[in-house]
This record gives structure tokens, C-alpha cells and sequence, in this order.
């Protein structure tokens, strides 16, 4: 009995020195290789959605612009509709950006969170059973929070994952509808002129 529980105890002190050189590594590469960022919002489209009470899961495009005074956020959801919210960044948690979106038309307001982009997750990952890559640099720069400004705080969720023609293909088949864009000029073209009139 004496010898099974030395057995045990030599077993979770190996796998103990095993994870702490492991950290000690991450955290000494770290230092020396910090390469994580806060991603760029401007340029590009992104595709997410939204949920309401009444209609439950919407799906919206929205485009970032930044102007000398602030970055404005267009949202494109169903029948043309768009919001425009005064985005704020801040990146004081070491583990989150936080953004706070205030509608420029009324009440509402998003807050949400935002990876960093190339860094570890490592104890994140493993407590959530990612095994085959917890070691890797992060590349989601998808933005995830809640309409808080409202009952429930509904869900809110956008990714980068749009790039030329692909937004267009969205916007048409899941936000618009056949009442779309026949091109990305005329999409772009159309939220520029929206964030216009607020910059």
C-alpha cells in the first residue's frame, strides 16, 4: 500500500515538473517572441448576426471605418436596414480587447470581446479539451459579446471572413435577399455613404 501511494505521488510530481518547465518555457518565449496584437476592424467585411425577441437569429454584414475623430461601424441587416454605432477599443485585460458600440441613432449598445491575434491560449484551451493545438498562436480575431442595452442582452457575433466577392455572395443570400448588390463596388459604395453622413 505504502509503495502504491509513493508510485502515485512520484507520478503527479513528474506530471507537476512537467507542466511547470512547459509554462516556464511558454512564458520565457513569450517574452522574447511577443508578437500578439489587437487586429486590424478596418478593411474587409464582416459576417455575423444577432439575435432578437421577436425574430430570433438575424444575420447582418457590417464594415468598420475609421476617420480622423473616431471608428464608426455599419451594420447591413434584412430590408436594407442599417445601424451605425461609435466603436470604442480598449486593450488593458491581457487576455481580451474589449469594444463598447453606441448606436449613433439611438440607445443601443454593444459590448463585446476580441482575441489577440498570435497569442498562446494555452491554459484556455486545455480547460476546454482543445489538445491538438493548444500550444498554437491565435488567428480568430472574430468579435463575440452581447446587445447589452437591452432585456436579455441578446447575443451578438462577427468574423472576418469575408473578402472580395464572398461579401457580396452574403449579403445576397443571407442578409438581403434578392433585393442585393449585383457588385461589391455597389455594396461598398452603399456603406460608405451611410458612415459618411456620421464622420
Amino acid at each position: 500500500m505504502v509503495e502504491r501511494l509513493k508510485s502515485v505521488a512520484m507520478t503527479i510530481a513528474g506530471l507537476a515538473v512537467f507542466v511547470g518547465l512547459f509554462f516556464a518555457y511558454n512564458m520565457a518565449y513569450n517574452m522574447i517572441s511577443p508578437i500578439a496584437i489587437m487586429s486590424t476592424l478596418e478593411g474587409g467585411h464582416w459576417a455575423g448576426y444577432y439575435n432578437t425577441a421577436n425574430s430570433g437569429k438575424v444575420w447582418c454584414l457590417c464594415k468598420f471605418f475609421r476617420s480622423d475623430k473616431s471608428t464608426l461601424m455599419v451594420m447591413l441587416s434584412p430590408g436594407k436596414t442599417t445601424d451605425v454605432f461609435a466603436v470604442r477599443r480598449e486593450s488593458d485585460d491581457e487576455n481580451f480587447a474589449h469594444l463598447y458600440m453606441d448606436s449613433k441613432e439611438n440607445t443601443v449598445r454593444i459590448e463585446a470581446k476580441q482575441l489577440y491575434l498570435g497569442k498562446r491560449y494555452i491554459l484556455q484551451r486545455l480547460m476546454v479539451g482543445r489538445f491538438s493545438d493548444f500550444w498554437e498562436r491565435n488567428s480568430n480575431d472574430a468579435i463575440r459579446g452581447n446587445v447589452s442595452s437591452l432585456p436579455g442582452k441578446p447575443e451578438f457575433a462577427v468574423e472576418r471572413s469575408l473578402q472580395g466577392d464572398r461579401a457580396v455572395s452574403f449579403c445576397n443570400q443571407y442578409v438581403l435577399g434578392e433585393a442585393g448588390f449585383s457588385s461589391l463596388k455597389e455594396l461598398d459604395s452603399f456603406l460608405e455613404g451611410v458612415a459618411a453622413r456620421y464622420q
